[in-house]
């Protein structure tokens, strides 16, 4: 599938090493993402990232090798509704560009890890029917790492995960293991998540589960 994946997706799943696993499970190709991923996330990486980096080099290489077969959007010709965009708040530029070539482009899944957007879009009536080309095509994290847990396991992402829970509170609280039932406990929180996503942008967000291909 056509993929488009925000900044905020792309340092999550960097920061837990699963962004090569997101891109192979929903087999997205090509991608595509903003042009100033390059210099808000690589040339001027956030200093969480920077720390995850450091200590994890090989994560640094896979996110090079993700810059490096990305395409990029930088204008869409969309003028009227960036222009409705720009006067809502927590819709940045770099979402409603997102947003903008999603709705203009129908085989395309927008991936975000954005929370204010979603609030933006619900608390915004009057960009519903700009959107409704997009109905069923966004993909939030929760869905992304929830899809990845039930086809590589959950011991396997958890601890993957664990990189990402030092810098992210949402996460830690949905990854504990002084648990009784930690996966139980995962799985309910972001099923839970979700929910709440759904309840924001209800015919917006993807609903379908996916699995790896097999041969």
């Amino acid at each position: 599938m056509v993929g488009l994946l925000d900044n905020d997706i792309i340092v999550k799943l960097s920061m837990c090493d699963l962004l090569k696993e997101a891109i192979e499970l929903y087999d997205i190709d090509p991608r595509y993402s903003l042009e100033t991923f390059k210099y808000r996330i690589i040339n001027k990486p956030p200093r969480s990232l920077v720390s995850v980096f450091n200590e994890n080099p090989h994560l640094q290489e896979e996110l090079y090798k993700f810059y490096s077969n990305c395409l990029y959007i930088n204008n869409t010709g969309d003028f009227d509704f960036l222009s409705l965009c720009s006067e809502i708040e927590n819709i940045d530029a770099g979402e409603a560009l997102l947003l903008s070539y999603a709705r203009l482009n129908q085989d395309t899944i927008l991936f975000t890890a954005d929370k204010k957007f979603f609030r933006a879009i619900s608390d915004t009536p009057e960009i519903s029917p700009w959107l409704e080309t997009l109905n069923g095509r966004i993909v939030c994290i929760e869905q992304v790492i929830l899809s990845l847990i039930q086809n590589l396991g959950y011991d396997y992402i958890s601890k993957k995960v664990k990189l990402l829970c030092e810098y992210d509170t949402g996460m830690r609280l949905l990854f504990r293991d002084n648990l009784d039932n930690p996966e139980d406990n995962c799985r309910e929180g972001m099923q839970s998540n979700i929910r709440h996503v759904k309840s924001l942008i209800p015919d917006l967000l993807s609903e379908e589960s996916v699995s790896y291909a097999t041969n």
